[in-house]
């Protein structure tokens, strides 16, 4: 069990300027490998600059919760850009838990439509 203690100190070095400071508390987040850190990695993974939100998908990846695959779809809904659906579903796809089915199957359908059907 991870205490809130060491959960908060994770969020706030997540939320960190440091890129090199965020990395590490994505490290230690997945050395430690409780589900219970979903929550604080979870809004990382929801922001609008790339450099936040990319190792935060993977952290949850590797994580591989069903909490994870849960926040991964929520994303999935939501892209932040052109290649953040792409990661998030690379990150289901890591996860393999069915709760990601339906998200991903409306994600392709909606890329079938966008590029006028399947050649």
């Amino acid at each position: 069990m991870v205490t809130h203690r060491v959960k908060d100190e994770l969020g706030y070095c997540l939320g960190d300027g440091s890129a090199k400071i965020r990395q590490a508390a994505y490290q230690l987040a997945e050395r430690i490998g409780d589900p219970s850190l979903v929550e604080v990695v979870a809004p990382h993974a929801q922001s609008s600059d790339l450099d936040v939100w990319q190792p935060a998908i993977r952290c949850l990846a590797n994580l591989g919760s069903e909490e994870a695959a849960q926040v991964l779809v929520t994303a999935l809904k939501s892209p932040r850009g052109a290649d953040h659906p792409v990661a998030c579903a690379q990150a289901l796809r890591q996860i393999a838990d069915p709760v990601a089915v339906d998200a991903l199957a409306t994600l392709l359908l909606r890329k079938k439509h966008w590029f006028g059907g399947w050649k």
